[in-house]
């Protein structure tokens, strides 16, 4: 016979009964033992709550200070989970200990790079020319960083070659501007440079003979690698800032790149050896090979769950490894108000000074002559 909803009550009081009944007869039989044992509590959980205590006020400025810096770079939550700690790691920051340095990879503070920074970009596969963003299928930067030796037994200046994720640069003007980057080649030879920017052909099984034409240069200027190390390490960040010599008054083809007269960046270095996001980032064999004990001193540890995500370009010896993955995070256009007046300064002077020079002579600087290498690019017109 089906339960009538008043019935149900009823047996649901009863039970209610005779649970009270039971709790009652259970803490009169536990009292005294309850009692002894609450000295013992009291004491044990005071202990603990100090400890959590102390624990809560060395990590608080750590969370705090990573809401600052993702606010500081433009990225909400969202995109900081989705990049997995885009802000330096800054959850773990704590938690490395003190490891020494290995030899060539000391930290430095201020300014720890100065030098020329050029822009390029290389049509789509079978395009002679490119005549818009959606013609365009590479975009990296060049890095020549001023006196600066070359590596041990071999002749010439540093470069960096650097292809960006995007076809463009972040844009501070945006929010949210985090483009993956990759450290593609390195090395002092600027003939062979030159010719890895060249026109290239290659087969294919299915598609036969393709051609890729030679990569245009549309930016020239200088830069600072910059490093902020006050306070605690959460708030540590090393930016790359540049001022513009080459065009003089950006055209069509910068506004399109986002090259700007100046700008900032937030510069972070991955861990080579913890996993990436979907469809980022370099297959595993294709990331940096640092030396013996690099990965323990600047990320705290190898694999997931014991080394930092991403960590400030600081010692800047990190992207001197072919294969170094980078996060270029839009910062302000404004650099002085990143690293300072007097930096800014700095920066804008050196480019000033090379404002004379003719585009020839900066299309020599990369051993890219005017008759295989495109120039209009460089005065702000697509080609």
């Amino acid at each position: 016979m089906p339960t009538t909803r008043a019935q149900a009550a009823g047996k649901t009081n009863g039970a209610n009964h005779e649970g009270l009944k039971r709790h009652s007869s259970a803490k009169h039989r536990g009292g005294k033992r309850a009692k002894k044992q609450k000295g013992e509590d009291v004491s044990a959980a005071k202990e603990e709550e100090d400890g959590k205590g102390e624990k809560a006020e060395e990590e608080k400025p750590a969370e705090n200070d990573r809401d600052e810096k993702v606010e500081e770079n433009g990225t909400d939550a969202k995109e900081e989970k989705k990049y997995q700690n885009v802000s330096a790691g800054v959850s773990k920051a704590q938690e490395i200990k003190d490891a020494p340095e290995p030899e060539g990879f000391e930290k430095g503070t201020g300014i720890l790079e100065r030098g020329h920074i050029y822009f390029l970009y290389r049509p789509k596969v079978e395009l002679e020319e490119a005549s818009s963003l959606d013609d365009v299928a590479k975009f990296s930067i060049l890095l020549l960083p001023r006196d600066s030796p070359a590596p041990e037994g071999k002749e010439g200046k540093r470069y960096r070659f650097i292809s960006v994720g995007k076809k463009r640069l972040p844009d501070p003007h945006k929010k949210r501007e985090v483009f993956w980057a990759a450290v593609v080649g390195y090395g002092t030879d600027l003939k062979e440079l030159a010719s890895e920017l060249g026109p290239k052909d290659y087969e294919t099984k299915t598609r036969g003979e393709r051609h890729i034409a030679e990569s245009r240069l549309a930016g020239r200027g200088s830069y600072i690698l910059y490093a902020k190390t006050d306070g605690p390490r959460s708030k540590h960040a090393t930016y790359l800032a540049y001022h513009l010599s080459h065009p003089a008054h950006p055209g069509e083809v910068q506004k399109a790149l986002d090259i700007l007269p100046s700008s900032s960046f937030v510069i972070q270095v991955k861990n080579p050896t913890v996993s990436a996001p979907p469809q980022a980032g370099l297959n595993p064999s294709a990331r940096a090979d640092y030396p013996e004990g690099v990965v323990d001193a600047e990320f705290g540890g190898e694999g997931d769950a014991k080394g930092l995500r991403f960590v400030p370009a600081n010692p800047v010896h990190l992207l001197d490894y072919k294969g170094a993955e980078i996060l270029l995070i839009a910062d302000k256009a404004e650099i002085g108000q990143v690293v300072g007046e007097e930096a800014a300064g700095e920066v804008e002077r050196d480019a000033e000074a090379d404002e004379g020079l003719s585009d020839e002579k900066v299309m020599q600087e990369l051993r890219m002559h005017a008759e295989k290498f495109p120039a209009e690019a460089l005065e702000g017109e697509w080609a």
